[in-house]
């Protein structure tokens, strides 16, 4: 009989069996969430991730041609606000722009901060959470896949992704990617809001 690790998934918290896991985001994860085989696992976290895709068709240019937009967005409830709002979107030539104007939190890691550009009101908190590398190798993973933006606001996180749909072409992919990416990004941010719940008003509130 096959023997069963001590490992215990970090979403779900079922137990991983050996070599039918792997980590992600900083986390270990069992086989079945890494495909967003959730079932129902979640919910005993509380978590609650939604779905959304739908389609836009620009008005015909001159010449009479459209192009459709695919959209798909995924969304989850964190149980607590974090009464904080941020927008990650992948460095590009215009955020390097934006830079040379707007001061940019850093986090100092440069891998992240090279490829990740930040918009947020709360720098304090913004700082505590990222001060964990699993959080940030998590926003990392999502921007690659590749999404537009991931999106934190107050209780809700989403990502979101748009490309042109070409006639004939596959339509959408690497949906279990968004979901499972976004499930740990809502892990980070729970483990995140209950320490700061049991950190002492003395101690720094960095989320490790």
């Amino acid at each position: 009989s096959s023997k069963t690790s001590t490992k215990q998934c970090e979403l779900c918290f079922d137990p991983i069996e050996d070599h039918k896991g792997g980590r992600q985001g900083g986390i270990e994860v069992c086989g079945r969430c890494l495909v967003a085989d959730f079932g129902g696992r979640l919910q005993r976290r509380g978590f609650r991730i939604h779905v959304k895709k739908w389609t836009e068709t620009t008005a015909p240019d001159q010449k009479g041609r459209t192009t459709t937009f695919f959209f798909y967005e995924v969304k989850a409830k964190l149980l607590s606000d974090l009464k904080l709002r941020a927008v990650f979107t992948r460095e590009g030539f215009g955020s390097r722009i934006r830079k040379l104007f707007i001061k940019e939190l850093q986090t100092g890691d440069p891998l992240f901060d090279d490829s990740v550009y930040l918009q947020t009101e709360n720098e304090e908190m913004m700082q505590e959470i990222l001060a964990n590398e699993g959080f940030r190798s998590a926003v990392m993973e999502i921007l690659t896949l590749p999404a537009k933006t991931l999106t934190i606001a107050d209780q809700e996180i989403w990502i979101q992704k748009d490309k042109p749909i070409v006639s004939g072409g596959e339509t959408e992919s690497k949906d279990a990617d968004y979901t499972v990416g976004l499930a740990i990004v809502a892990h980070h941010l729970d483990r995140y809001l209950n320490q700061k719940k049991a950190t002492s008003e003395h101690n720094t509130g960095a989320y490790r």
